[in-house]
């Protein structure tokens, strides 16, 4: 969920370096996590990261995973909490990090403290932008679902030779076009979605 993602940072002072001078993009998600075995981190993966909102949520942050080790030797991050797996939540307006160890690792329990970061860095308030893009994605699935029963349909008019079945063809070529040009802007719009302004750069203009 975490690994891998835009703006990942390797090294202990990662975070510290992307919050000195208060000039990042993106609040930060850090996840300190040591033991991929362990029944806390796979419930932490499978359950919290898998959640549709949280999930979603993420693409407000820029993402980084780091060990223990890492982390204590971060000037920032050293005496932020002390379980693993646990997330620190990063506003580089006031470098203020925010814990969430234990309970606080419900999908609820980070959705709503991702909430209240975001809230306090962007203009935009992520619940809204969170249910907008819930919302496209049910409109996408329509979409979807309405292509392949079109497919279908040019199949089976497919199968017949004549005039008629020629031109019901030709209209359903017609309207899958239609279809996929739909789904192609509504990724766009998904996409547009997550270009959020940061309340110090609105402030700044």
């Amino acid at each position: 969920m975490v690994t891998g993602t835009e703006g990942e940072t390797e090294g202990a002072k990662a975070p510290a370096a992307a919050v000195k001078g208060f000039d990042a993009k993106k609040p930060i998600c850090v996840y300190v996590c040591d033991n991929d075995d362990s029944d806390e981190q796979k419930k932490l993966e499978t359950l919290t990261f898998k959640a549709e909102k949280v999930g979603l949520a993420m693409k407000a942050f820029r993402t980084v995973r780091m060990d223990s080790a890492q982390v204590a030797g971060d000037p920032l991050l050293a005496d932020a909490g002390k379980e693993s797996p646990r997330l620190l939540l990063i506003n580089p307006l006031d470098a203020k990090v925010t814990v969430l160890e234990k309970s606080k690792l419900s999908a609820s329990a980070v959705f709503n403290a991702l909430e209240s970061v975001s809230d306090k860095f962007y203009v935009q308030k992520l619940e809204k932008t969170v249910k907008s893009h819930l919302d496209m994605l049910t409109e996408q699935d329509q979409l979807a679902n309405k292509e392949k029963q079109l497919n279908e349909s040019q199949a089976r008019a497919g199968e017949k030779d004549d005039a008629k079945a020629k031109k019901e063809t030709a209209e359903i070529k017609d309207e899958i076009a239609a279809v996929r040009k739909e789904l192609s802007e509504l990724a766009k719009k998904q996409g547009d979605l997550w270009k959020m302004t940061p309340k110090a750069k609105a402030d700044a203009a």
